[in-house]
């Protein structure tokens, strides 16, 4: 057996031939069948992450119209207004205004400056309150008195 290794090795190199031609007949046979399962779940996939593309598409738009009913501007266009102080910063409170400090209001189309005149901050200058004042010529059903405020009114 030392005198011919190339006995010894044969019946391991017949079982290593054998197993190379079952694997070069098998190869195209796997080839195949996975080319078969990606035919099958290549459209599965396409669908569900279309699908979940679509998901996030509308959530994205939500979000979009979300942001755009609390824009500045749209806020603004809707009939609210915010105003600056002295300093050109947001104003939050009457206490950070004195009479005479020029403010700018800004709306929807542009900035009104305006000058403090008072307030209810420090130095400000009580506001009258509106006298209440039955309509003349009007008499009211007992117990329903109607009170009409004069003064400045909403549009004047």
């Amino acid at each position: 057996m030392f005198r011919k290794p190339a006995l010894m090795y044969q019946p391991i190199r017949t079982n290593l031939d054998r197993l190379a031609a079952a694997l070069a007949a098998a190869w195209p046979r796997r080839v195949r069948e996975a080319r078969e399962r990606l035919g099958i779940l290549a459209p599965r996939l396409i669908a569900a992450w279309s699908q979940r593309l679509d998901s996030r598409k509308q959530q994205l738009e939500a979000m979009a119209r979300q942001l755009r009913a609390v824009a500045p501007a749209n806020v603004l266009q809707r009939g609210y207004s915010y105003t600056l102080g002295p300093d050109g910063r947001l104003l939050r409170s009457v206490h950070a205004v004195a009479p005479g400090d020029r403010i700018a209001t800004v709306l929807s189309d542009g900035r009104v400056h305006s000058r403090v005149e008072g307030g209810a901050g420090a130095g400000a200058i009580p506001a009258a309150a509106p006298q209440l004042k039955a309509k003349p010529g009007v008499t009211p059903a007992p117990g329903k008195r109607k009170q009409v405020v004069e003064g400045p009114g909403l549009f004047q």
